[in-house]
């Protein structure tokens, strides 16, 4: 299944909301990557299990009991433990409630000890992943089960006390893996245990049932868990992990991702703990859920037991995604700035949230620029724009070898946004913009190593027109990807001069010609779609597609390389036909797929035969959807229907589970079955497989026109809409007269 595709249905169920941040002027601090202790290695955790007692266990507790506790004194530093004496205000399936008894009555009350359970417990706010669910079991869906590592009770103690602060310098809570040792294996290392799963938050001067300290019960709740996963992931994954719970728990950001925007030349894997860290892991991880399919791939990278990038990349590459960290990086930075999903395949922009405005290192109005030069941090970004209306820019970079790619973002009011990456080979970036007031190009320097040093990146922006230069076809942007079920590579080539006449189109599928023609077709907005089927290609093979391209005016394209990786169970579908005409936008929404669209200005040629129906997959061995339809070409009078079969291989019942299926026209999208702005199937999955109707059978009218490239997409998700469950199928299809 492409990226694409697993991004797309991530959006079509997301919620629609942006969710607001906190307090800007309210800085978090997370006392567990603060707070440096002497900690257990994952060799020194081995032996401690090895050696303590198996059958141990503490009692469990009810509302009104109280015990002493151990906390930390965090008005000195290092931190000191001392006992305070603590009651249980609220009990529940997966968690205690206690607060300090000198709290109770003036900082705590039982209507903020009533709010924190709820949230913990019962439901989360509207803009969660699933608001009918509590912070305890969204955050074990998206990062994974809790561990139970002394008490043999499932319940977390959520524990409110006075933190505290050290010269003015607070916490809004932590969490102490020293509760995760006995209390005589803690003293070998100098510290004290309450021996379970505890987390402590401040209540003083904080509310406890506050939104903000909700938030950061979610992303202390998330180190423990992570712990349980691994115990020694480096700070700015953990770190990143528990500002997504913040955000998928419903409680919006901590605001830091201002600080990120104002400084974007931070190094993302270097954890100096301020303000603009938070807020650029918690992009980089909101990043990943969008792009690599939201719950199941978090989950998969905290249960990783590799590090950094390296534990990211492990995790990705296993559930079948390719895994470029360089490329990943540069089209996070890129997406930070731009904030577009609508350009390429998504990559581009944030669905969930809406970020800050990123700083602008410096505006260019004059041209030519004369020799700039840029310092950028490792793993960071800087930002440049030109503006003024000029007809053309060239950008001249020389990174060397440095590890830096430039991207040149430019636009103006009668022109689609543009991403356009550096030629390697020439070293320059050419765009051609109409001359208008409001014309800009931006630059995006992005540098993607770990040197020890940040580097210095020459460049100068030169403003000749169109004549000067032979304008090069150009990837808009690196269309590597998974190819799914219907076994095609996709992507897409600019000419940047905006003329799309392609004379010839040369490819070599792992340095042979593809036994299969390529289909091409011009876009509107100047890009030139190709789609070459790889039907024949082995399951779970890379392949690597050389592109070579030239125009009628004699340019040529230096050839670039796209990697794919076919994997999912291929469905019959018949070869495309030749190049054929965009058929035009729809213009309204119909109330049925049985509207017809507009004609289109041309018509293809008529195609050869009328593929044979193929036949549903017989058996049921594999959770998940598959759709078909009684063709893929349709003429008038051929019968239509569409039809999809939920299969459930196992024993278990499943009640009440979303089915999404989606009509895709042209980027326009239609929700069956009321074919409206957002809806879908409900469905009880009983061992075997049922059959649900999408349209029934019908006749194709005449004068519908021709079309191609119509898509449905179909997959059912767990009941909270988190997440999808079993497999996603698609299905393509055209029809003309």
């Amino acid at each position: 299944m492409s990226r694409w595709f697993k991004v797309a249905f991530l959006v079509f169920i997301a919620c629609p909301c942006l969710l607001s941040a906190a307090d800007p002027e309210r800085v978090f601090r997370c006392g567990t990557a603060e707070i440096t202790l002497e900690v257990p290695t994952q060799e020194q955790w081995r032996a401690i299990r090895e050696v303590r007692e198996r059958d141990r266990s503490l009692p469990e507790y009810n509302v009104g009991d109280t015990r002493i506790f151990w906390v930390w004194d965090l008005s000195v530093m290092p931190p000191v433990d001392i006992q305070i004496s603590a009651t249980c205000r609220a009990k529940g399936d997966r968690g205690y409630v206690w607060v300090s008894d000198t709290e109770w009555g003036t900082a705590v009350d039982q209507t903020d000890v009533d709010g924190v359970f709820t949230a913990w417990e019962i439901a989360t706010p509207p803009e969660s992943i699933d608001p009918t669910r509590g912070i305890c079991q969204i955050a074990e869906t998206v990062f994974g089960p809790v561990p139970d590592e002394l008490d043999n009770d499932p319940r977390v103690y959520v524990f409110f006390y006075d933190i505290g602060s050290y010269h003015g310098y607070t916490f809004d809570g932590f969490w102490n893996v020293y509760d995760q040792m006995t209390d005589a294996e803690a003293q070998m290392y100098g510290r004290h245990s309450n021996e379970c799963e505890i987390v402590y938050l401040d209540c003083n001067p904080s509310d406890p049932d506050d939104p903000y300290m909700l938030g950061v019960l979610a992303h202390e709740f998330q180190h423990l868990i992570h712990w349980g996963a691994d115990v020694d992931e480096v700070t700015w994954v953990n770190e990143a992990c528990s500002q997504l719970s913040w955000f998928v728990c419903g409680f919006g950001t901590d605001g830091a991702e201002n600080a990120f925007a104002n400084n974007p030349n931070n190094n993302l894997v270097s954890w100096d703990q301020t303000s603009g860290d938070y807020g650029q892991v918690m992009l980089f991880s909101l990043y990943l859920y969008e792009q690599f399919g939201g719950a199941g791939s978090i989950l998969e990278i905290v249960a990783n037991p590799g590090n950094g990038f390296s534990g990211i990349g492990a995790a990705l590459t296993g559930l079948g995604y390719p895994w470029d960290a360089e490329q990943v990086f540069n089209e996070w930075v890129a997406a930070n700035f731009l904030d577009d999903p609508s350009i390429d395949r998504g990559q581009y922009g944030y669905v969930l949230f809406d970020p800050p405005p990123f700083k602008i290192q410096q505006t260019f109005t004059v041209f030519p620029t004369g020799l700039q030069s840029a310092s950028v941090d490792e793993w960071a970004t800087r930002y440049y724009r030109c503006t003024g209306g000029q007809v053309q820019w060239n950008l001249d970079v020389d990174p060397g070898a440095e590890p830096v790619s430039p991207f040149l973002a430019a636009t103006d009011s009668g022109d689609a946004l543009r991403v356009i990456p550096l030629d390697a080979t020439e070293n320059v970036i050419q765009a051609r913009i109409t001359a208008t007031a409001d014309a800009t190009a931006d630059i995006i320097l992005a540098n993607h190593d770990s040197a020890a040093a940040p580097v210095t990146v020459p460049f100068e922006m030169r403003d000749e027109t169109a004549d000067d230069v032979t304008p090069p076809f150009v990837r808009e942007a690196s269309p590597w990807g998974v190819c799914g079920p219907t076994a095609y590579a996709e992507f897409r080539i600019r000419d940047e001069t905006g003329i799309i006449d392609a004379e010839t189109l040369a490819l070599l599928v792992d340095g042979q010609p593809p036994s299969n023609e390529p289909v091409m077709e011009p876009k509107p907005d100047g890009d030139l779609f190709v789609m070459l089927s790889l039907s024949e290609v082995p399951m779970d093979q890379v392949v690597d597609i050389e592109v070579r391209v030239s125009d009628t005016a004699g340019n040529v394209m230096t050839p670039f390389h796209l990697v794919f990786m076919m994997t999912g169970s291929p469905q019959p579908t018949a070869t495309p036909s030749g190049p054929t005409a965009t058929p035009s936008e729809p213009t309204a929404t119909p109330s049925e797929p049985t509207a017809t669209p507009s004609e289109p200005t041309a018509t293809p040629s008529e195609p050869t035969a009328t593929p044979v129906p193929p036949t549903p997959t017989p058996g049921c061995d594999t959770l998940g959807v598959t759709l078909w339809m009684t063709s893929d070409y349709f003429t008038p009078g051929d019968p239509c229907a569409c039809t999809v079969t939920a299969c459930n291989p196992g024993s278990e019942h499943y009640p009440d589970l979303p089915l999404f299926v989606i009509l895709d026209v042209y980027g326009l999208y239609f929700f069956a079955p009321s074919f409206g702005e957002f809806d879908y199937f409900e469905i009880d999955l009983d061992p075997g497989d049922v059959e649900i109707g999408v349209l029934p059978e019908f006749a194709w009218p005449e004068g519908a026109g021709t079309a191609s490239g119509i898509l449905w997409y179909a997959a059912m998700t767990d009941p909270g809409i988190t997440q999808l469950f079993g497999e996603m199928d698609t299905w393509e299809f055209g029809w003309g007269n």
